[in-house]
């Protein structure tokens, strides 16, 4: 592809991040002179920098979003502190780190699986502890790396913008996501309304190193590999790149499972998935047999990405690793029990874990709206959403069932949740801006007419 092509998305793609990293540093005149030079040369080569945005502009709004995410909530931050008491444990733990090169596990501050309380040898110097607590070493390991072009940087000021860093990534995935379950444009505004979602943006604020801000990040990892992986199964058979977004899913799974113990949502969500895909594609065909064969490559693929999984994960949990991913729906509702758990369970009176109501109680919580506002929240627009979804899949438009039933399930998997805790009100976050994001393509779509005829059917037995 010609560099003419690809050079004007990348220059304002470089001027956006230099403006950012200026403005922080109050050169003004230097941004603006700089943003000028720019576009005169952007639209000097007018015909160039047409085709290049037309084919990936998506570039440069990610780096938008990403850089006015971090901007967003850092502003205004001043103080000499963190904000809480367990941004203070985590800076603790990284500060282990940074001054050991390690993170003693033993540390009664450290929560160790009941499998890890049965190892008699020691793990404090086993290297692979760097996959057990990813968030402390990520910090850790970043900081330095930033304090060697900054010496005179201290590690509570560097976790003042971790976390908004971390949570502004995950632009990345959301948009890799809404692209595979719809389209770019669904992707860019699902990236947009994901960093920017209520719940999201309160738990990741500057100065808040708690581990909100990687939870908000790994599962769109996970997710996205996955949908990146079956797609290009569906699309072209099993090759070297679905083995490595398979492979890359299974450890982001992992990761997330050593920093959330709600990670086995995303398991399931996969899973139901695949069964109700091959459900259907099984009364397509009209055979189980012929669903099998043609379901092979996808559950080859399923494999090697919970296979990745478990490589990474059963030297810390042992067979726990399997078993809390198939029973921690049933076990999460019994959070709040007092038969069975150590007394006081300090699950009862967490704040966070009180219910949250009725199913109005739960949108108002989760979109901040109230009133006739509610019928155009995002939790509204995601059911009209769907809806729009059933009526292009039963018109013909069969590339859309994938994402219907993704965002059913995910739909419907943090709404059951949700009733048990407020807690979970942030799983909501991202079927949300998925489900707004598709709804306004759909409606751009039909605008400009993209529905006029019915696709072409597919003859794949997972289509």
């Amino acid at each position: 592809m010609e560099f003419n092509d690809k050079w004007p998305v990348f220059l304002a793609s470089l001027i956006i991040f230099a403006d950012f990293l200026l403005y922080y540093e109050g050169q003004l005149l230097v941004l603006a002179g700089l943003t000028a030079i720019a576009s005169l040369a952007l639209l000097y080569r007018i015909d160039d920098t047409k085709k290049s945005f037309a084919k990936y502009w998506p570039i440069a709004a990610l780096v938008f979003i990403f850089l006015f995410g971090i901007h967003a909530r850092i502003d205004g931050y001043d103080f000499q502190y963190l904000r809480n008491i367990d941004s203070y444990a985590f800076m603790r733990e990284m500060q282990m780190i940074v001054d050991n090169g390690i993170l003693q596990t033993t540390d009664p501050l450290f929560f160790r699986s009941p499998y890890e309380e049965t190892l008699t040898a020691p793990l404090d110097f086993n290297p692979l502890w760097v996959l057990r607590a990813p968030y402390q070493y990520l910090g850790a390991y970043s900081f330095m790396l930033v304090r060697s072009f900054m010496p005179m940087l201290e590690l509570w000021q560097y976790l003042i913008v971790f976390p908004p860093v971390l949570a502004s990534l995950a632009a990345i995935p959301m948009y890799f996501i809404g692209r595979e379950m719809y389209d770019r444009r669904a992707g860019i505004m699902a990236a947009l309304l994901y960093i920017f979602d209520i719940s999201n943006f309160q738990r990741s604020l500057g100065g808040d190193p708690d581990t909100d801000a990687i939870v908000i990040l790994m599962p769109a990892l996970v997710m996205a590999f996955y949908l990146l992986m079956y797609k290009r199964i569906d699309a072209g058979g099993f090759d070297k790149f679905a083995v490595l977004f398979a492979a890359l899913g299974g450890v982001c799974l992992a990761l997330f499972h050593n920093v959330w113990a709600g990670y086995w949502y995303t398991v399931w969500i996969i899973a139901g998935f695949l069964v109700i895909k091959f459900i259907v594609s099984a009364v397509r065909l009209g055979s189980f047999q012929k669903m099998l064969q043609s379901a092979k490559p996808q559950l080859l693929g399923f494999g090697l990405f919970f296979m990745a999984y478990l490589i990474v994960n059963l030297q810390f949990f042992g067979a726990d690793a399997i078993i809390s991913t198939v029973y921690g729906p049933f076990e999460y509702s019994g959070l709040k029990n007092e038969e069975g758990r150590a007394f006081p369970n300090v699950y009862v009176s967490v704040a966070e874990l009180q219910q949250a109501g009725d199913v109005v109680s739960i949108i108002k919580r989760v979109t901040g709206v109230d009133g006739i506002a509610l019928w155009f929240s995002p939790f509204m627009l995601t059911l009209y959403a769907l809806f729009g979804l059933v009526m292009l899949a039963a018109s013909g438009h069969k590339r859309h069932l994938d994402g219907l039933i993704i965002l059913f399930l995910w739909f419907i998997g943090p709404m059951l949740a949700t009733l048990v805790a407020i807690r979970f009100t942030i799983l909501f976050s991202a079927p949300m801006s998925i489900g707004t994001a598709i709804l306004f393509s759909i409606a751009y779509g039909y605008v400009l007419g993209e529905f006029a005829k019915p696709e072409p059917a597919k003859t794949e037995g997972t289509a």
